[in-house]
């Protein structure tokens, strides 16, 4: 090559240079963009005698300045803090519903309420101004747990539409990224080179990072297989749609759609925190609001049925003919518990109580008494 050969290559290479600084410094701000780097090399080389003439320079390529190992943490921190926004502002929500940092509107309050009426009431068992004030305290108490109740079950099918509408924009970006797969194979195949588009992949596993733990592994051709929660959504240039179910104990999951086959173990982004949400951190809340209630009103009626009526106690009782003794063909039916019966001798004033097991489904009047 001439000497003006020369000088026009290495003119070539400048300016090639010069427009990758500048496509760098327009994307400086460019979501998922990444630094690119011109890689020149030693044009052909002429024997000229004894002499090794050189030739020029040429553009062998340009290269993408990327550290994978980063970019795969980046994408696991991505995901491990959208779950936790999403939880913790879940759970901020269920905070304010409860009411216990508010002041008096809390369940604990009413709770409290309730017991310091029953306590004015024994002192003043006969008066009407203290039974009133109980059922009222008592209503405010019931009143506040069918709310918290009803507020969790809301909560739990509105997580499971987030659920849904979240799959939706993940199969959304699974064949975006199978399309581009497809895409950057092919021109690169051909020997090109596709970083604008191995860029636009990026960005969708960023996004598709923030709804779910996202595993890459990349194959040749510049080709990335996905995987979510160790189920694998993108091979090569396929994609397998996903959808959200219940499982038999009625936990939510995800699985490969159409398979029925739903995996509960999901972290990661906004799914990872729906489903913990939905199956272990509102399903213990609610379990334990449950329990709540049903030890008060157990504890409530052991007590109550022991009481005695302001006009004291019955002096007869009134029944009717059934026409069958087993119980399972009662109408009300009859559920299973216990029988108390309450016997007090009138001598000493000793009460002895005795609890008599109920099974409806086998047991009958004869059994009973």
């Amino acid at each position: 090559m001439d000497s003006f050969g020369i000088g026009i290559s290495g003119l070539n290479a400048a300016q090639k240079a010069f427009e990758i600084i500048g496509n760098n410094i327009a994307n400086a701000a460019t979501d998922g963009f990444h630094r690119q780097r011109i890689n020149l090399s030693p044009a052909y080389s002429a024997q000229v005698g004894s002499v090794l003439m050189g030739g020029g320079v040429d553009v062998a390529g340009i290269t993408q300045i990327i550290d994978g190992l980063l970019q795969k943490e980046m994408f696991r921190q991505d995901s491990s803090l959208e779950q936790v926004s999403k939880e913790l502002t879940t759970l901020r929500m269920v905070e304010s519903a409860f009411g216990e940092l508010s002041g008096r509107t809390g369940l604990s309050t009413t709770i409290d309420e309730f017991f310091n009426a029953l306590q004015d009431l024994s002192a003043h068992p006969s008066e009407a101004i203290w039974q009133n004030q109980a059922l009222t305290a008592a209503e405010a108490m019931t009143g506040q747990f069918r709310t918290m109740g009803d507020f969790l079950t809301s909560l739990e099918n509105q997580i499971r539409l987030e659920a849904e509408n979240a799959i939706k924009e993940v199969n959304a970006l699974v064949a975006r990224i199978a399309d581009l797969n497809d895409s950057i194979k092919r021109q690169e195949i051909g020997g090109g080179q596709a970083n604008n588009l191995r860029d636009q992949r990026d960005q969708c596993i960023t996004q598709l990072a923030k709804l779910i733990s996202v595993e890459t592994q990349s194959r040749e051709y510049g080709v990335v297989d996905v995987s979510v929660s160790g189920i694998p959504v993108v091979t090569g240039t396929s994609a397998f749609e996903l959808e959200v179910g219940l499982k038999e104990d009625l936990g939510l999951g995800i699985g490969v759609a159409g398979e029925s086959n739903y995996t509960l173990n999901v972290e990661g982004g906004k799914l990872g925190a729906l489903l913990t949400l939905k199956n272990d951190l509102l399903a213990d809340i609610h379990s334990d609001l449950n329990t709540l209630a049903g030890v008060i009103i157990q504890q409530i009626n052991e007590y109550h049925v022991q009481g005695v009526g302001s006009e004291g106690s019955f002096t007869g009782l009134v029944g009717w003919p059934m026409s069958s003794e087993t119980l399972a063909e009662f109408d009300p039916p009859v559920s299973d518990g216990n029988i108390y019966i309450r016997v007090t001798n009138t001598s000493t004033g000793a009460v002895t109580r005795t609890a008599v097991p109920v099974d409806a489904s086998t047991d009958t009047l004869t059994t009973l008494a």
